[in-house]
């Protein structure tokens, strides 16, 4: 949740610490009864809202994930996403729910998602000058702050705010080396770095594992160790996740499957990370993990 006035009324928070930009939202939220004075502190009243990053699948709903593990996350169908976008912060109220499905419709928008496009600059069979979106390869506007982007190079790449129209950061050029590799990072808005908090849990998670201790806490594994696991990856590959045996003589297959639940609690910094990431990108030279590499390339690998 990055919007800071929904950590504050998360939390509890007295009148004077809100914002000025946050006051009417505030005032909204007394007036439907979705935050409620406990104990002198203004709190959010969970019991019939929820507030939160609202997600979009691609056929158009949306969904509200859970704040911890007493609730359920919430489907929000389209006619009741209010005119909420994917990323923004949101109050969304339970409503019945459909064919059992905890569902909700949104309420109020705190914060709006930031939202970009990537251009780049062009002079067409004309001379004239141009910006081009690069999804859709028709030509759109862009300014930028002290700088005529007349000026710069042809197929000069740039971030643009779509709600402003303003070109927030100069990514290179078409003709440069990486940058595809900036280019599909920006468009799915993914990153290399993880958060520091996900990689202070990832190095409190040993390095190895400790099968006889493993055994003891848990007696329904099963060390198969002494069977000749293969895995179907290129040699460069770190991250192990599934490997393969089959038993001639028992015709038996074997399918060993890292378990990184088992090292990654719900809600913790790495399981909201990597439900935003969803899946490790591929790019030719390089990957993006979902998981930090010092679990994704190490205990959370199946390693030879």
């Amino acid at each position: 949740m990055s919007s800071f006035f929904a950590i504050q009324i998360t939390n509890g928070c007295l009148t004077s610490d809100i914002e000025q930009n946050d006051k009417e939202n505030f005032t909204f939220l007394q007036n439907i009864g979705a935050v409620r004075e406990v104990d002198g502190l203004w709190k959010f009243n969970d019991s019939m809202y929820r507030i939160g990053k609202l997600y979009l699948s691609k056929e158009g709903r949306g969904f509200l994930e859970a704040s911890s593990k007493e609730f359920q996350d919430l489907l929000i169908e389209p006619e009741n996403l209010l005119d909420a976008n994917a990323g923004d912060i949101i109050v969304a109220k339970r409503i019945i729910a459909k064919r059992g499905r905890a569902s909700a419709k949104v309420v109020a928008i705190l914060s709006k998602a930031r939202l970009y496009q990537i251009v780049y600059t062009n002079l067409n069979e004309l001379g004239n000058f141009e910006i081009i979106d690069i999804k859709t390869s028709l030509p759109t506007s862009a300014f930028m702050r002290g700088v005529d982007l007349k000026i710069l190079k042809n197929n000069t790449v740039l971030k643009v705010d779509i709600a402003t129209s303003e070109a927030i950061e100069i990514m290179g050029n078409l003709s440069d080396p990486k940058i595809d590799e900036k280019i599909s990072l920006a468009l799915f808005n993914r990153f290399d770095n993880f958060e520091p908090d996900s990689i202070t849990q990832a190095l409190k998670v040993p390095s190895v594992v400790d099968v006889a201790f493993e055994l003891s806490q848990n007696p329904h594994r099963v060390d198969l160790r002494e069977l000749d696991f293969c895995t179907i990856d290129p040699v460069t590959a770190k991250d192990f996740d599934d490997a393969i045996y089959f038993d001639t003589k028992e015709h038996t297959l074997y399918v060993a499957i890292a378990d990184v639940s088992h090292y990654v609690d719900y809600y913790t910094p790495i399981d909201i990370e990597a439900k935003q990431r969803g899946f490790t990108t591929y790019l030719p030279h390089k990957s993006f993990p979902m998981l930090p590499r010092e679990l994704s390339e190490n205990i959370c690998s199946l390693k030879p």
